[in-house]
Order: C-alpha cells, then structure tokens, then sequence
C-alpha cells in the first residue's frame, strides 16, 4: 500500500515499521551495556583484592587460583558479547530492510 502525501494513516504505520525494530536494537545495545559494566566493575574489585594477599605460599596460590577465576569469568562475558553483538546485527538488520521496504514503495 502506497501512501498518499498528506495521509497520516500511512506516516503512522510507516513511523511503526521503523520504530519497532530501531527500538529492538536499543533495548539490546542498552542491556549489552550495563552487563558489561556491572562484570568489569566485578572484575575490578576482584583484581584489587588480589594487591591485598600476602606475597607468602598460600597468598600465592589464593592468587592463582583467583585468576584463573576471573579469566574464565572474562572468558564468559567474551562468549556473551558475542551473542549480543549478533542479537544487535540481527535487530539492526531489520530495520535496514524495513527501510528499504518503504523506500521502494514510494
């Protein structure tokens, strides 16, 4: 259906089949954000108890054994930005094809 000018019927469903999928990719970017924030900010903290162990043996492998942790939380949130990269390339796909639906349209 081919809007004519003037027609604010048209302009909603047109505004509504870009909004959607624009809006789907910020939700994502948003989430995506704040969950990168909230694991750095663990991260952080864990690396900056890890200055407070003592240098002795058990100090030691405290130490080891609290990196190798954080490297596989890091491993996680890596896997996880992953996904999320896809999810916003897929939402913002979307809306490039809504785009180029409408402007062949017209």
């Amino acid at each position: 259906m081919k809007p004519k000018e003037g027609n604010d019927e048209g302009h909603l469903i047109e505004n509504a089949l870009i909004k959607v999928p624009l809006d789907e990719a910020s939700k994502a970017i948003k989430q995506g954000g704040k969950h990168i924030e909230k694991e750095l900010t663990g991260v952080q903290a864990a690396l900056a108890s890890l200055t407070s162990l003592s240098p002795a043996k058990g100090g030691q492998a405290a130490a080891l054994s609290e990196l190798t942790r954080l490297q596989g939380r890091l491993q996680g949130l890596k896997r996880k930005l992953e996904a999320q990269h896809g999810a916003e390339e897929a939402a913002l796909g979307r809306a490039h094809g809504r785009l180029s639906q409408l402007s062949e349209q017209q």
